[in-house]
């Protein structure tokens, strides 16, 4: 598969659907989350260059650039104006992720965060493949079914994505939501999707296993974070016109959510 042009950083597409307002409106939250988040994989890893995948106007990879201790890099398809990014835009690189991105070089860790389920459900593979090209470390989120949001393409279950990442022998490890779950500074799709994949030759994957294991019991991989439940069930109830963004982009807001988060609430599968 051939790999997308990388654009020099220019200004907004008029015809794109721009998410620069969402990244501004949770953009403290965001680095709040990149440093506690930051300071865990800390306790285990040593990471000095960071790629982010989607990485909008660069939150996450200011809060892991620890004050250019580390060599972060950004892809991200939207040509966001230089005034609303976070970091250098020459850090940025611009491709659509649909595709398969080779970038001839290899980074510490890799981020992908609320990505996938905005690309086509026949790139699933693709994304995940592009994420194991660039590091054996990947932190990975992405929504479940019926969590919405603008232009969600591809909303699935963690065991969807974790079985991709297990064909390029990665294995996944929730050690990082168990210790931000109940953390409400950070927004609540990373406390509820956010996992650690990890190639199973590395050394360190023992001691990120055991991790795992103490941790296992905390939070069932595939439970709706209550926060979102309650959320989702405020929204349910405002006039549509003041409704969230991805509920007025529902055909059904609400009350789909609610049955559907309802019912993993309840389910003790791990």
């Amino acid at each position: 598969m051939d790999a997308p042009e990388l654009l020099p950083h220019a200004t907004p597409q008029a015809e794109y659907d721009s998410h620069v307002d969402d990244h501004q409106r949770f953009a403290g939250a965001s680095r709040y989350a990149a440093t506690v988040v930051g300071n865990l994989l800390d306790r285990w890893l040593e990471i000095r260059s960071v790629l982010d995948l989607g990485c909008g106007t660069g939150a996450w990879l200011r809060g892991f650039a620890a004050d250019g201790r580390r060599d972060v890099v950004g892809v991200e398809q939207e040509q966001i104006d230089p005034q609303f990014l976070e970091i250098d835009p020459d850090r940025i690189l611009h491709a659509d992720l649909n595709l398969y991105l080779d970038l001839h070089r290899r980074f510490d860790l890799v981020l992908c965060l609320e990505v996938a389920e905005h690309l086509a459900p026949e790139a699933a593979a693709t994304i995940v493949a592009t994420c194991v090209r660039h590091a054996d470390l990947v932190l990975f989120s992405a929504a479940l079914p019926g969590q919405q949001g603008r232009r969600h393409q591809n909303e699935q279950l963690p065991e969807y994505w974790r079985d991709l990442f297990h064909t390029h022998d990665l294995i996944a490890l929730d050690i990082i939501r168990p210790l931000i779950w109940n953390d409400r500074n950070i927004p609540v799709w990373y406390r509820q999707n956010i996992m650690l994949f990890a190639r199973e030759s590395l050394p360190v994957v023992a001691q990120l296993r055991t991790e795992a294991q103490r941790l296992a019991a905390a939070i069932p991989l595939n439970r709706a974070h209550p926060d979102l439940l309650m959320w989702l069930s405020h929204a349910a109830t405002l006039p549509r016109a003041t409704q969230p963004e991805h509920a007025a982009n529902s055909l059904r807001p609400g009350r789909i959510w609610l049955k559907a988060g309802r019912a993993w609430l309840s389910q003790e599968r791990n």
